[in-house]
């Protein structure tokens, strides 16, 4: 609200007392909302309790931060697909990432990695392309057979629908 006023013989005369307090509480609510940010968001309860001249001519029912209510807000838990490994290399999680802008000193663009889902072991291999990743995929497998004597569950099924 800027101001109040009356209308008299068709003209809106403007009461300058109450306009000039309204805009003065909106000059000290910008004040307050600045000190809010400017130390990390500190709840303007807590603030009042700070600062209690600067919330004078403030009504604390008007301040609002929309960084604080976004930050209250909680995101619903992911729902479980009911995969779930008994044993190790029974499900094995991968992810590609690349080719970045920025090579390596050896010319690398990007890596591939193979998470066992039971042991949260990592493999990750280093690739110059993407071309490269089925044959890490391929060393990873015969790893998995010769290093720990386990197999590792192929759904083509899956990898159809990935590729």
């Amino acid at each position: 609200m800027i101001g109040t006023g009356i209308r008299h013989n068709g003209l809106w005369i403007v009461n300058h007392e109450k306009s000039a307090l309204t805009v003065v509480s909106r000059e000290h609510e910008r004040e307050v909302s600045l000190l809010h940010r400017r130390l990390g968001h500190v709840p303007f309860q807590s603030l009042s309790k700070l600062y209690p001249n600067a919330f004078s001519d403030v009504d604390k029912s008007k301040l609002f931060c929309d960084a604080c209510e976004l930050g209250k807000h909680i995101r619903l838990v992911y729902p479980s697909i009911g995969l779930r490994s008994s044993e190790p290399f029974m499900l094995i999680h991968s992810d590609v990432w690349g080719p970045c802008s920025v090579t390596s000193v050896s010319g690398l663009k990007g890596f591939v990695t193979f998470i066992d889902c039971y042991t949260h072991m990592t493999w990750i291999y280093m690739f110059k392309g993407k071309n490269e990743v089925l044959r890490y995929f391929q060393d990873f497998h015969k790893l998995v057979i010769n290093q720990f004597n386990a197999r590792v569950w192929i759904n083509a099924l899956t990898m159809e629908r990935n590729m």
